[in-house]
């Protein structure tokens, strides 16, 4: 027993020993619903601390297989004329290098608000309806100074269609970071990884899923949604690779949806073009990209789509779970199962 208590005692204090807070602090835009010109998005000002374990990347193992920097984040957000009131939440955080100094992060977590539906009565609130519910930060940041940071990043709460109302809210965030450690604490993996054989390839996934509508006439269906995507990826090193993709998607959602209000738009699916990151470590991946919406229907307000999604790769085969969102609202829950065919060898000199 003692064995075991000096072990623990030794990990927490290597932990400690490794790790740093940041705290930061930014104004933010509450996006409510689809519209940008609905009378319920407001500014707010939000502050954050964030509790970080990193990797050093001085061994080659950490830089082969681009261990990224993992955190804990609490937040605490001022909304004074929010009609579900202010925001607190937690996080489970990660950090990874992409190129040319930048990071990407991504987390999730849950989150609560001081006046959700449940809470206020009021009818209009039709955003958030449960008093805890999903939280979802995604972005970028990259050093300006020794101890300063800065960032922008998207933020997503909904309660994943467990309890209705729920058409969620997003806060698009620019941060200013502060780590009393400095840059040398708040160091990530700054290698570029190995180089790869074969970095061209071929990027074909399938990606059935369910979808909840976001339609008052619908609002107690299911439905089943899918998407085809079509790319060509150039992986640069072993760490991460980019890629740029054709989106063809089916909702049913939608298809009602149109019948309904008599659309005159006739085809069968959508069509979207994304470019896209994803970085690597070990077997997984983790890949987001940022798209719009080439050839929808005139119902469609909102043209731009977000994709995020978490891959155990296998060869040249590779499956995982991801999201399929727009204007920041998680539209599909999606599972996909994919595949790289090899268009070529890098030369060498």
């Amino acid at each position: 027993m003692r064995r075991w208590s000096a072990l623990a005692v030794v990990l927490l204090t290597t932990a400690v020993a490794s790790a740093q807070w940041e705290v930061s602090i930014g104004p933010e835009y509450m996006l409510t619903a689809y519209s940008f010109r609905s009378p319920h998005n407001t500014i707010g000002l939000g502050t954050e601390a964030t509790y970080w374990w990193h990797t050093d990347g001085s061994s080659s193992w950490q830089m082969q297989r681009g261990l990224p920097s993992w955190g804990a984040k609490v937040y605490a957000g001022w909304f004074p004329q929010s009609i579900c009131g202010h925001r607190f939440g937690a996080t489970a955080m990660l950090r990874q290098p992409l190129a040319l100094g930048i990071d990407w992060e991504a987390g999730v977590g849950l989150s609560s608000y001081t006046n959700p539906l449940s809470r206020s009565g009021n009818a209009e609130n039709v955003y958030i309806s449960t008093p805890v519910v999903v939280l979802i930060d995604v972005g970028f940041s990259t050093q300006v100074a020794d101890r300063w940071r800065f960032g922008l990043r998207l933020l997503h709460s909904s309660n994943g269609m467990t309890h209705y109302p729920n058409r969620g809210l997003n806060f698009f965030r620019a941060d200013a970071m502060f780590s009393p450690a400095g840059k040398r604490g708040a160091a990530t993996v700054r290698g570029w990884g190995e180089r790869v054989e074969q970095p061209i390839a071929l990027n074909i996934m399938l990606s059935p899923g369910f979808v909840a509508s976001r339609h008052e006439d619908f609002l107690q269906h299911m439905y089943f949604a899918y998407d085809v995507m079509l790319g060509i990826e150039r992986r640069l090193t072993s760490l991460y690779g980019v890629g740029v993709a054709v989106d063809v998607w089916y909702n049913y959602a939608h298809t009602d949806w149109l019948r309904l209000v008599h659309s005159t738009y006739k085809w069968p699916f959508y069509l979207g073009a994304m470019p896209y990151v994803e970085s690597y470590w070990g077997r997984l991946s983790l890949r987001g990209g940022m798209g719009y919406t080439l050839l929808h229907s005139d119902e469609v307000k909102i043209l731009i789509y977000e994709r995020l999604g978490l891959y155990y790769n296998f060869g040249s085969c590779y499956a995982g779970l991801g999201i399929n969102a727009h204007a920041g609202q998680i539209e599909l829950v999606e599972w996909s199962l994919g595949y790289r065919l090899p268009l070529g060898s890098e030369r060498r000199p």
